[in-house]
């Protein structure tokens, strides 16, 4: 599941850029996961500690904070939907880079609605499309 950009073949087809506000909700309840200026998750360590997660809701902005620290590298045991504590989990996807699971949340943006995977391991930037959204979006470069 390698992101290999391509550009636009027909007008129906998106570029997400950098920047671009990622209205971001629960892909189980669609309950909306933003409040403000984050993205809130539910977070579970790999010792069951169980906190929150916040992320940026710009897209390739990748500032976070969260209640449980958590050491560069390390991978959460699980991160969950706030609203209805379903697992956001995307198995078998895994990471690109680092081969770490990776989370799946439902997202709006460019005037089309699509899954956004990305990776649960602590300092790992990838994300990106699942096969169903590829042939619709581009994802911007990271920067």
């Amino acid at each position: 599941m390698q992101h290999v950009p391509h550009p636009p073949e027909d007008p129906e087809r998106q570029i997400l850029r950098t920047g671009t506000f990622l209205q971001t909700s629960c892909p189980h309840c669609g309950a909306d996961l933003v409040d403000q200026r984050w993205i809130y998750l539910r977070i579970i360590a790999p010792g069951n500690e169980l906190g929150e997660l916040r992320l940026s809701p710009r897209f390739n902005v990748f500032e976070k904070e969260s209640t449980i620290d958590l050491a560069p590298g390390e991978e959460v045991r699980d991160l969950q939907c706030p609203h209805c504590g379903a697992s956001l989990l995307a198995d078998p996807d895994r990471c690109e880079i680092c081969d770490s699971p990776v989370a799946r949340v439902r997202v709006e943006a460019v005037r089309v609605g699509f899954n956004l995977l990305f990776c649960t391991r602590v300092g790992c930037r990838w994300h990106g499309l699942p096969d169903e959204d590829r042939a619709r979006i581009d994802l911007d470069a990271q920067t």
